[in-house]
């Protein structure tokens, strides 16, 4: 029997609108692994959860990002463990599933999955999200295919996948969809390419300052020095043609 275990660490699927204040707005993450598996029928495969942080994905630093990465490398090592599944806000998956990805050195499936409207709320999503994320981590047609994002009944390669939308059901695209969960039944349309594997990240990764620019018309270099001069050890800029930093 096929065994899959889900890590949880918050998100819109955790969150709850009645955890918010009457003058604040959104949803905060509240819900832990026990509530969300707990509307969940995995039929033939088996599933137990195990809570990592209960936290917005907004709010995640790279110590999270490498305690996520330290726990999903844990968990496809352990034996009697097929599948793992990562429940995980929408905001910044497609920075955790790419991370993992780097890092993934085994064939057992790792998929992330979420929702986009609060545990509370009219519509849930992550329910079935959740249900076709399990259905994917512990079929043998994900074997082998990396970490992989499963949303809206379609799986997408963390690879070049983005999130194009704040509040579609479907908001993820790039490279994919690769496959559909249509009915429980796990189909993949193509296979995503493998790269070498990087090693997990050290706890020097924590502070490691990686700054993001854009280039525009008129752009100099000031804000790559103020960010050299904030202490970040690399810069990557997104650059129009011939700039000049």
């Amino acid at each position: 029997m096929t065994h899959v275990l889900v890590l949880a660490t918050g998100g819109t699927i955790a969150s709850t609108t009645a955890s918010t204040t009457q003058s604040s707005s959104g949803a905060a993450a509240t819900e832990g692994i026990d509530a969300l598996l707990s509307k969940v029928e995995a039929g033939a495969t088996t599933v137990s959860g195990r809570n990592i942080l209960t936290t917005n994905s907004f709010l995640l630093a790279h110590r999270d990002l490498r305690l996520i990465a330290e726990a999903v490398t844990n968990a496809v090592q352990e034996e009697g463990v097929d599948g793992v599944v990562l429940t995980h806000g929408t905001d910044t998956m497609e920075e955790t599933a790419y991370l993992l990805d780097l890092i993934h050195d085994t064939d057992k499936p790792v998929v992330l999955t979420g929702s986009q409207r609060a545990n509370d709320g009219i519509g849930y999503d992550g329910d079935i999200n959740l249900v076709d994320a399990i259905a994917v981590a512990g079929s043998q047609e994900a074997r082998g295919q990396g970490v992989l994002i499963v949303f809206a009944s379609e799986i997408h390669p963390a690879r070049g996948t983005r999130k194009l939308h704040t509040i579609d059901p479907s908001p993820f695209g790039g490279t994919g969809p690769i496959g559909y969960v249509i009915g429980g039944e796990v189909r993949f349309q193509t296979t995503p390419r493998c790269y070498p594997v990087l090693p997990l990240p050290t706890r020097n990764f924590d502070n490691t300052r990686v700054d993001v620019l854009v280039s525009h018309p008129g752009a100099d270099a000031t804000l790559a020095r103020a960010a050299v001069a904030a202490g970040a050890r690399g810069i990557v800029i997104g650059a129009v043609a011939n700039s000049r930093f």
